[in-house]
């Protein structure tokens, strides 16, 4: 059974895309490092999720902030790295803007915020 909040995307992983070997561990940052999905910069001192493993025959790290990493644990079950913002605006689109209010308050405040701004662009958009 799907949680209300999970986005059904063709980016999920399916069983080609899984690696041959991962390893995930929640470091505290002690240099800058970069959000692999937002782009933001991941300062020393915070915490951020470090995805490291083959993939495809091709050893990958993925670095994702706590925001990022609040979204995917929200919202995507099994998901790969790099697109969740994406995904999760065409997502938002095809509920027509109506995301349940646990999904949203389950968030870190600012992915809440992207969030809720992706929300009330659609609504202003199609008023």
């Amino acid at each position: 059974m799907q949680c209300s909040c999970e986005v059904e995307t063709e980016t999920n992983i399916d069983d080609a895309d899984m690696p041959s070997f991962h390893d995930i561990k929640t470091p505290v940052a002690r240099s800058l490092h970069k959000c692999g999905e937002c782009g933001r910069a991941i300062c020393p001192g915070h915490r951020y999720e470090r995805a490291a493993g083959v993939w495809d025959g091709k050893w990958e790290v993925y670095k994702t902030c706590a925001d990022c990493l609040s979204v995917r644990e929200q919202f995507f079950n099994l998901y790969l790295y790099g697109g969740i913002w994406e995904d999760l605006q065409y997502t938002i689109e095809e509920w027509l803007y109506e995301v349940p209010e646990s999904c949203i308050a389950a968030l870190t405040p600012a992915a809440r915020s992207k969030v809720c701004e992706i929300i009330e662009r659609g609504w202003w958009r199609n008023r």
